[in-house]
């Protein structure tokens, strides 16, 4: 008996902390920017977490091919760590996070020319 609870205990365990080194990954909608405008969308990343996060962002064009990547490596906490993807064109960001989406706060940006954000929109 004490065997089984042993082995119960352990795969409870392996279960519940198995699934936090896991990565999700979150999505913003499909931003279009005025390219004419000189306007482009940019991904943005904060840690919320109590720990360091590792976090990789894409530019993802409508038919699923990756334009743009960065690896931000390991962020921490309350930081961007300046970790920011650009593309003069359509798409949305996909944000791959380490143990669990809860983690990060993730959005996407229409950025004018100077800088400015014209639209923002959060991933989910």
């Amino acid at each position: 008996m004490k065997t089984i609870r042993r082995m119960l205990s352990t795969i409870a365990l392996a279960l519940t902390f198995g699934g936090a080194a896991q990565a999700a990954t979150l999505y913003t909608p499909v931003l279009i920017p005025d390219t004419v405008a000189g306007e482009s969308l940019a991904c943005f990343v904060v840690n919320v977490a109590a720990s360091s996060t590792t976090v990789t962002m894409d530019i993802v064009n409508g038919f699923g091919g990756v334009i743009n990547t960065v690896n931000c490596g390991a962020i921490l906490p309350g930081a961007t760590s300046g970790c920011i993807v650009q593309h003069a064109g359509a798409g949305y960001c996909r944000v791959t996070v380490s143990g669990g989406k809860n983690r990060v706060r993730a959005w996407a940006e229409l950025l004018s020319s100077t800088g400015f954000t014209r639209f923002q929109d959060r991933a989910e």
